[in-house]
């Protein structure tokens, strides 16, 4: 290699590309003075020639992936499994990173060339879980020295997570998915006795020769059935542990790599901190990322916990995230789920965060209020009914609104104790929200809004001054919707994307006091139940005619 290193430019891989296969062909974890032979060739090669560039670099980025080894199975001599070696991809991954230093140091201005290489070697997230998180911790420990690829990097890891997260199906999908595969079983049971053993033996690896020929048909359908849908879940429990492991994994690093550059000793961002390139390359790439991809996957409940930490350290980043997702509620040329998503990110976040004062919540709900109220001023008489399909984002910006109200209830119930005391009802600080004009509307927000939310807003709202709440959500239990005002399957209204953190390795950054847990409220006696918050709070258009009606379906009720 120092022979190499002295005739340099002499070799054209131009013009003799076979070179390329060969000179480029190193084990990184031989004995140092090895190494640095051959780093200095290649830094040889690169200050003879900028052609050679490309290929130099391409070099040491497909080092980081971990080797994995084969290693004899304690009980069974004749098989092997794979297993990281761990020492060794260390050793390999850190003097890579050297190399990659220093040409980066040699030739500042090939981060796109560099870019361009991390992003073809990206693994599959079907690899390995050791594989994915030491290429994950090379490619963030490169970004480091890295600043202009920081950026691009935060994404593509963020993306990868982000494929990790949906796969682990605890959601309502799963539970459809499990009774559209009953009814397929159904189906393959009602063949043949000869054709159902060899299909579901086939299938799902499980023995069915056990059944009693005696038994009916009935019986032989449901025990396949039960013995089908076990071994399903046993699969599919165990494929969801080893993506959940790997994504926390995933999770700590970046998690970590976050403290590590935006935060100070004391576990908050100081201002400079916040103004270091490093971590203004980090929060512009978690920025991005939410934007662009996390608030429009309606699926994930734990890489946006990137953005909630980085948003608790401090520096502004919080704002930043409520302008753009109230952003993206208001803008009608963003697609409807994308604006539903943005409305449920952000009632989730300013309930979940201990971090952001009060008049900053109140604030944010307010213009979320404003954006609802918007959507309402914009409907034509046709579209002004109940239907999930035509007003899925007014919708989720009402359930947004209400569950926000909810866990602020402490605050808003001193507030309003404070109005009722000193008779000042222009100070009720709901009175901004309009709530009348909005839960009383034709289309019926609260009917659509998750039963959870409505069930403890209907127990908070009197004392708020909204005892007519009340009465809309008992005509709502009455009311039966058509099938094509209700919502379908894929509706992510019940999704509440900062819904308490499970995973136990990344937890440590999250399970903190920044994060608030649901309380169950205690009512307060305010004053507002005995009519005070009725007199200008009460929706207008509830007239008397109304009333007696609701009252006769009331008594019609008692009769049945």
């Amino acid at each position: 290699y120092k022979a190499l290193s002295d005739c340099a430019t002499d070799i054209q891989l131009d013009e003799q590309p076979e070179l390329e296969s060969v000179l480029f062909r190193f084990d990184w974890a031989r004995e140092p003075r090895t190494v640095d032979s051959y780093s200095r060739f290649l830094l040889a090669l690169v200050s003879s020639s900028m052609r050679a560039v490309p290929g130099t670099l391409r070099m040491p980025v497909s080092q980081p992936k971990p080797r994995q080894i084969k290693v004899p199975d304690e009980h069974d001599p004749s098989s092997v499994r794979f297993e990281v070696d761990e020492e060794r991809s260390s050793l390999v991954a850190q003097r890579s990173l050297d190399v990659l230093r220093q040409l980066l140091h040699l030739v500042p201005t090939c981060t796109s060339v560099l870019l361009e290489a991390i992003l073809a070697q990206f693994p599959n997230r079907r690899m390995g879980g050791a594989v994915l998180c030491g290429w994950v911790d090379s490619v963030l420990k490169l970004a480091t020295f890295c600043v202009p690829l920081r950026v691009p990097i935060i994404k593509q890891c963020i993306e990868l997570m982000l494929m990790l997260d949906v796969e682990i199906s605890v959601d309502d999908d799963v539970q459809q998915k499990a009774v559209t595969k009953k009814s397929q079983l159904s189906q393959v049971c009602s063949a043949n006795d000869d054709e159902r053993r060899s299909s579901l033996q086939f299938d799902m690896g499980f023995d069915v020769r056990s059944t009693s020929d005696d038994a009916s048909k009935e019986e032989r359908e449901e025990r396949y059935v039960a013995a089908a849908t076990a071994a399903l879940d046993r699969e599919r429990l165990s494929r969801m542990r080893t993506t959940a492991a790997t994504l926390d994994s995933l999770l700590h690093l970046l998690l970590t790599d976050i403290h590590q550059h935006c935060a100070t000793s004391s576990g908050s961002m100081a201002a400079d901190a916040a103004a270091s390139p490093v971590a203004v390359a980090t929060r512009q790439g978690l920025l991005e990322s939410f934007s662009v991809a996390v608030v429009t996957t309606n699926r994930s409940k734990f890489v946006q916990f990137a953005c909630w930490y980085c948003a608790s350290l401090g520096g502004g980043f919080a704002i930043e995230m409520i302008d753009l997702l109230l952003y993206k509620v208001s803008d009608a040329n963003e697609l409807p789920l994308a604006r539903q998503c943005a409305a449920l990110y952000l009632g989730s976040f300013l309930s979940r965060s201990t971090f952001l004062p009060f008049a900053l919540r109140h604030t944010s709900l307010h213009h979320l209020a404003d954006c609802a109220h918007a959507y309402v001023n914009q409907m034509n008489e046709v579209a002004r009914r109940p239907s999930a399909r035509l007003h899925a984002v007014l919708y989720s910006t009402v359930q947004a609104l209400v569950y926000g109200v909810c866990f602020a209830y402490d605050e808003y119930a001193e507030r309003v104790q404070d109005a009722v005391r000193n008779n000042t009802p222009n100070t009720h600080p709901l009175a901004p929200f309009q709530l009348a004009a909005l839960l009383t509307h034709p289309t019926n927000p609260l009917k659509f809004c998750s039963d959870a939310v409505c069930d403890e807003f209907l127990r908070l709202a009197p004392s708020l001054g909204l005892p007519w709440v009340s009465e809309i959500i008992r005509r709502n239990r009455r009311i039966v919707l058509p099938a094509d005002a209700a919502w379908v399957d894929s509706a992510p209204l019940h999704f509440f994307p900062f819904d308490p953190f499970v995973l136990t390795q990344s937890s440590t950054f999250i399970e903190t006091d920044a994060y608030r847990h649901y309380a169950e409220k205690t009512v307060r006696v305010t004053g507002a139940e005995c009519g005070f918050g009725d007199v200008f709070v009460r929706p207008d258009t509830w007239s008397s005619d109304d009333e007696s009606d609701a009252d006769d379906d009331d008594d019609d009720d008692d009769d049945d």
